[in-house]
């Protein structure tokens, strides 16, 4: 009613559940339904939902890949907007929505909008997350990342920005995600995360609260403490420094030293934001980066905001090393009852510049389908991987269906 623009009121009819009824409203007005009239007689004329598919909003600091409308839509979002004041530590967090679910949720607003420890530790902090700590530091306050590529297509959307700022010395802090649509409603992220300087790198990801499972670890529970070790116990308030944080995740289980590829399943919990038994929903996270060490951990949501859950169980995947360069590679896969992704293997890259950080990814579909993602940090060098494509670009998909590409 204030600024007529017809993109407002459309907007106001799909978060009103697809109606005009009640919108703008104004007892003062001599004719109170006369903005809904309108808003109706415009949605009538629109032939494809205006606001389906994904965006780039480079100012804020937010990229989506969109696929459908509403609970059967699905899709994946990074953020790398501000990460100071009321915003969180969490540049290049990222997020898969699934059935009208976020399936790796931010923990939002803090219990108190005040400095305490639960909120500096935790709940603001960068290990709460799904992002990447660099020598066990939070990140530093920053206005915006880099975008550097944006696309969305039919079946498969990619972003990739980079935010050195946040990590002084750090020579590339840099994440490509590509969303791969396998069918309605269903699809799968394949997420590259690099890391040129440092001596530490700690990869970050949860999934949905409930039953947490692991394939190709050999995990065994620590004797009380932390993350921080087992002789520092759960909400320590370490000195800001050097694995700030880590002592407010508990309940940790550890594989001193795991295979080169490892796969988590977190089930959903039946009645967390409206989950079913029967939709059985699941978040599936295949590593396929060689780390030094990984970690299950228990960290806890704001307890004082309905429907948050008592727990979120974290994965922690370790690399260290002098003069550290690390290219974390993983496919997010959301499902119901049974994956779509059977396999997921990385193929070895045997010709490209060193500093390209390039990598091959192979996917092998429950329906015989395979895809290949590839991607690299150059643009224009020409990478070539072991039983897969040659390729130049910051990100590719092929699909190969019987051996022929499709």
């Amino acid at each position: 009613s204030r600024t007529y623009d017809p993109l407002v009121a459309l907007a106001a009819y799909y978060a009103n559940g697809q109606s005009a009824e009640g919108l703008g409203r104004d007892i003062f007005d001599a004719d109170p339904d006369r903005i809904a009239r309108e808003t109706a007689a415009l949605a009538e004329k629109v032939v494809d939902n205006p606001f389906e598919g994904g965006h780039n909003m480079a100012g804020y600091g937010l990229a989506s890949v969109e696929y459908g409308w509403g609970k059967g839509g699905t899709g994946m979002w990074m953020y790398y907007g501000r990460n100071g004041g009321h915003g969180h530590l969490d540049r290049l967090n990222i997020d898969v929505y699934y059935r009208g679910l976020c399936m790796m949720p931010d923990l939002g607003y803090p219990e108190y909008a005040t400095s305490w420890p639960q909120r500096n530790y935790f709940t603001n902090n960068t290990i709460s997350h799904n992002t990447v700590i660099v020598d066990q530091l939070p990140q530093a306050v920053n206005w915006v990342g880099h975008p550097e590529l944006f696309c969305q297509f039919a079946n498969f959307g990619a972003v990739r920005v980079d935010s050195r700022e946040v990590y002084a010395g750090v020579q590339r802090y840099q994440r490509t995600a590509a969303f791969v649509r396998v069918g309605e409603g269903q699809g799968y992220v394949v997420d590259f995360f690099r890391i040129k300087g440092g001596k530490d790198h700690l990869y970050v990801l949860h999934g949905p609260p409930g039953e947490v499972t692991t394939e190709g670890l050999e995990l065994t529970a620590q004797e009380g403490g932390s993350y921080a070790g087992a002789d520092v116990a759960f909400r320590t308030q370490t000195p800001k420094g050097a694995g700030y944080g880590y002592s407010w995740i508990t309940n940790v289980e550890r594989d001193p030293s795991p295979g080169s590829a490892f796969a988590v399943d977190w089930k959903a919990q039946d009645g967390y934001r409206g989950v079913t038994a029967e939709e059985n929903t699941h978040l599936r996270y295949h590593c396929l980066t060689e780390v030094a060490d990984v970690a299950l951990g228990d960290g806890e949501p704001p307890q004082n905001k309905p429907g948050n859950p008592r727990w979120l169980r974290y994965l922690l995947a370790h690399r260290s090393g002098e003069e550290l360069q690390s290219t974390f590679a993983g496919v997010i896969e959301p499902y119901s009852v049974d994956p779509v992704v059977a396999s997921a293997e990385r193929l070895a890259i045997t010709g490209a510049p060193e500093d390209a950080q390039a990598a091959a990814v192979r996917i092998t579909l429950a329906a015989g389908t395979v895809d290949y993602i590839v991607s690299s940090a150059d643009d224009e060098a020409v990478v070539s991987s072991e039983g897969g494509p040659t390729f130049s670009g910051g990100i590719g998909g092929l699909r190969v269906r019987e051996g022929q590409v499709v």
